[in-house]
Formats: structure tokens, sequence, C-alpha cells
């Protein structure tokens, strides 16, 4: 497993529930569905990449361009919901592609198990970026860096059942994103990863040191997509829940 992610050694399987990896390229993909996908699932990501990478080659802003843009008429959907989010955050429109293809996949899968009758349970994990579909509660772990005292202490527990929920973070500590912040850690949860990817990148960039983690939050609040957010730096943590089913859980 790449050490990118082995936070998924974390992950714990339901009764049930198959989970397993599909790569492609870039792409790792982590799901987890009542039956193996893992084919379909293939496929249908390289028919998601092949027009994506196509409309890059041809519009090289798209993948450059740090401020919105706008879409040619012959763009593939997925570039323009990527765009879409993107004006709504004040990002580049690949602020989202991670998110987006999780939530493009995340739609498909669902209509398989309508299809096939079988339980809508779908988590689709996409460097971090989730797409899920629940019937029961889930959680999931806050990754803030090895060091971070919240690392493996602090999980957040969805109670959203039966609707699709984006889950996603950025750093500007972890990994690899580009982030003009420094913040170790910034989760936002909305109905679309797409969306919620663009918004964690943006609130991201706000938050250079610890005074900045609440100016963040108010930004990431004001946005009515938002349900929840949540900021960490260094030894501090804030969060924000629009809801009262999805909450911080302590492990201590």
């Amino acid at each position: 497993m790449n050490n990118k992610l082995k936070y998924r050694q974390l992950i714990i399987p339901k009764k049930g529930i198959h989970s397993y990896e599909v790569l492609y390229k870039e792409t790792a993909l982590f799901v987890s569905t009542p039956v193996d996908f893992s084919k379909k699932i293939l496929k249908n990501l390289i028919s998601l990449r092949k027009p994506l990478e196509k409309y890059i080659e041809k519009n090289p802003e798209f993948l450059t361009s740090l401020k919105p843009i706008t879409s040619s008429k012959d763009a593939p959907e997925i570039v323009k919901k990527m765009i879409e989010v993107s004006k709504k955050t004040n990002t580049g429109p690949m602020s989202a592609v991670a998110g987006a293809i999780a939530e493009f996949l995340g739609f498909k899968i669902l209509k398989w198990l309508e299809k096939q009758n079988l339980r809508k349970f779908l988590i689709i994990e996409n460097g971090g970026d989730i797409f899920t579909y629940v019937d029961e509660p889930i959680s999931i772990g806050i990754y803030a860096g090895e060091s971070s005292p919240f690392t493996g202490k602090l999980s957040i527990k969805i109670n959203l059942l039966n609707q699709p929920i984006g889950i996603c973070t950025s750093s500007g500590t972890v990994g690899h994103s580009l982030s003009f912040g420094k913040a170790d850690a910034v989760t936002i949860i909305s109905n679309s990863s797409s969306f919620s990817d663009a918004l964690a990148t943006a609130t991201a960039n706000l938050v250079k040191t610890e005074k900045d983690i609440e100016t963040a939050i108010e930004f990431a609040k004001s946005f009515f997509e938002t349900i929840f957010v949540c900021v960490i730096k260094n030894n501090k943590i804030s969060f924000f829940s629009k809801v009262k089913e999805i909450e911080i859980i302590n492990k201590n």
C-alpha cells in the first residue's frame, strides 16, 4: 500500500460490506459497497477521466488556474461541476477534482445498487475526499498529520442517513495538494463532495496561524451548503455543526 494511503489500514470493515481499492493513473479509490463493483468502477473511472484529460489538453488554464474560469459549451459534465463549485468558493477548478470524481462515481454506483435492489450503503474515498450514502451511522477519523495531538483521537460521527454526503479535507502541512495556508486539517461536510472539496481548499487557504481558525470557521459557515466544518492548527481545534446528526467524538 502507498505510504500516503496508510490511513486506510485503520478502516474497520462492516459486516456484509465489501471494501476494495480501484486504481487508475493518479486516482486511488477505496470503496465500500454491498457487492464488489471494482471492475465496473474501473471502467467508469476511465470513462470519466478520459474526457477530463482531453479537456485539459485543449484548455490548459483549467489545470493551472487558481481562480474561477468559464467553461466551453462542449465541456464534460464533470468539468462543468468543478467550475460551478470553484466559482462559489473562489478557487481554481482543480480544487474540486478528487471530490468530483468520487461524487460522479458515487451516483453511478447508487444506480447500480437500485437496479439490483441492493442495500444502499456506499463509501467511496479518493485520496482522503469522500462521497457517502449510508443507511446507518458511520464515523470518520480526522487525520491532521503524524505529530498532531488530534490524529487518532478524534472522529466525526455522521448520522445523516439516506442522502449523499461529501466529506473532504484540505491541509497546508499534510499531503501534496496545493494550499496557500498552513492548516493541519480543514474538514468540510456538505451534500456534495465536489463542493466540500473546493470549500475545504478555500477555507484552508485562510489559516496561517492559530489566530486564523475562527475567521476560517466563520467563512465556511457563510455558505448555505455547509453542514459541518472543522479546523485544526497545532494544538488548537474549532468546529461548527449545523445539525445534531454530525458531531465530534473524542476517543480519549
